[in-house]
């Protein structure tokens, strides 16, 4: 590989969403394997590898689009909803990352006990690692949580209170 002709070793690897095209179980075997041979072939340890899902980890077949559809257009532009809902309101919260339940067990799978994530519901990870005497943070942000068709493209959401708990994480 080139990677070992150039002597080239990254010190970690972050895959920013997409693993997957639909969601479905079948798609995250082959994203299995294809990590498994990503990591040998670079020599990254498992644990340096940064994955957040993006709107094709979304199983669409959870929630009808056009429910979700309607939900995200009332919180989308609305601060304070779209942090009540991470913040407080778990049932609703639940229902929507269900969605993600094969990306989590892709998840899972691959990482095992060193799951980035702490719990089902969780649409952040904090992971700190030391690169060269340098301690970097890296934050896994779901900003596809609210996806729910292709032409939610430039129009996902981070909310203040993901992010700021992400951050408080971090130190």
């Amino acid at each position: 590989s080139r990677f070992i002709e150039r002597n080239i070793i990254p010190d970690f690897i972050i895959v920013s969403g997409d693993i997957a095209f639909s969601g479905q179980i079948k798609e995250y075997k082959r994203a299995e394997t294809f990590f498994k041979n990503l990591l040998t072939t670079t020599s990254v340890d498992l644990r340096h590898l940064f994955i957040v899902p993006g709107n094709h980890d979304v199983d669409r077949n959870i929630i009808k689009t056009s429910d979700l559809a309607s939900h995200a257009k009332s919180i989308y532009n609305n601060r304070e909803a779209v942090n009540r809902l991470l913040e407080k309101n778990r049932k609703e919260r639940g229902i929507i990352f269900r969605r993600f339940h094969n990306y989590r067990k892709f998840i899972e799978t691959l990482y095992g006990s060193d799951t980035p994530y702490r719990n089902k519901n969780d649409y952040y990870y904090v992971k700190k690692l030391k690169i060269a005497d340098v301690c970097i943070h890296i934050l896994g942000l779901n900003s596809c949580w609210l996806a729910g068709s292709d032409g939610d493209r430039c129009e996902l959401v981070l909310g203040e209170y993901q992010v700021s708990s992400a951050l408080a994480d971090s130190t």
